[in-house]
């Protein structure tokens, strides 16, 4: 993944541009691209952002994630998204777990992070969002539980000045610190978009619902609310939505396995492209898809 990206970029230097967001606990460069015409970070264009393995076990994520990356340079009929968008990918948000679900050269269908709490491994790290953190049975508070939420602590809310329950992971402290005055998050993957901040809720709603039905008529997966698939708390999507006013979608790839083999990557990357372009095409304003405008005034960066 690490040597793909470093690749990546030193093929398009003047369009790639390398950032991290900080270590994962156990010392692993949290590493992402920002795919852009312009060397410094334009906040005047829209944003989106693309995030894969929250959850260790979901390695597929990792390659859906990358082959959007090289899609957005690599294929004429998109390429010029990079021209009006600052585009953010990163791969993996949870290497410690990711490595540690392969040593041995066997899988382990490990799901959390690997920082220990009272001598158990790993925090869930898509329970960890600060947002109605724990609120709603979505996640647990049992250590030796998969939804572990991790541990409690008051943090500052980057600079805001509203204390925060934070579960304290690492890598969760980094992702607060992610670049999301702007973007989408796919993979999950998971895909956000700005969002107006002083929308009425029903817009919100129906924005969410026209791009569930745009891009299952892509790719064919079931569009639904998250909750009605299951109840989590102190996850990305409600972080992102409640706390940032982003539009977040999360795509819940396909391949009835955490191990697909490798031969479905190719077929499930292209499933995925459609949809990642679109979102990229609407960050401008997401509710233009409902009819709704957005002035330039109403949008918070």
């Amino acid at each position: 993944m690490v040597q793909d990206v470093q690749d990546f970029a030193a093929a398009h230097p003047s369009l790639v541009h390398i950032f991290s967001l900080g270590t994962s606990y156990e010392g692993r460069d949290l590493i992402g691209v920002r795919i852009s015409d312009d060397a410094t970070d334009n906040l005047s264009e829209p944003g989106v952002f693309y995030v894969g393995q929250h959850h260790a076990r979901e390695h597929l994520t990792v390659e859906v994630v990358l082959s959007i990356m090289h899609q957005f340079l690599e294929q004429p009929q998109v390429s010029n998204l990079i021209h009006t968008r600052q585009i953010y990918i990163v791969p993996s948000l949870n290497p410690d777990g990711a490595e540690y679900d392969i040593t041995g050269g066997t899988y382990h269908y490990w799901r959390k992070n690997r920082q220990p709490y009272q001598g158990v491994y790993g925090t869930d790290q898509n329970r960890n969002y600060s947002y109605r953190w724990g609120c709603c049975g979505g996640s647990s508070g049992d250590p030796n539980d998969e939804t572990f939420r991790g541990q409690v602590r008051v943090l500052d809310a980057r600079g805001r000045g509203d204390a925060r329950l934070h579960a304290g992971s690492p890598e969760h402290h980094h992702r607060d610190q992610l670049p999301l005055e702007r973007g989408a998050d796919p993979l999950p993957v998971r895909l956000h978009v700005h969002r107006h901040s002083g929308r009425h809720d029903v817009t919100d709603h129906n924005t969410f619902v026209a791009m569930g039905a745009r891009m299952h008529a892509t790719a064919g997966y079931t569009a639904e609310q998250s909750s009605d698939l299951y109840i989590a708390d102190g996850d990305w999507n409600d972080w992102m939505y409640g706390a940032l006013h982003k539009y977040p979608i999360t795509v819940e790839l396909s391949g009835n396995s955490f191990y697909p083999p490798d031969e479905f990557i190719a077929g499930e990357s292209r499933r995925n492209w459609p949809s990642a372009v679109f979102v990229a095409q609407i960050a401008d304003c997401p509710t233009k898809i409902v009819g709704v405008s957005c002035s330039t005034e109403a949008l918070h960066r």
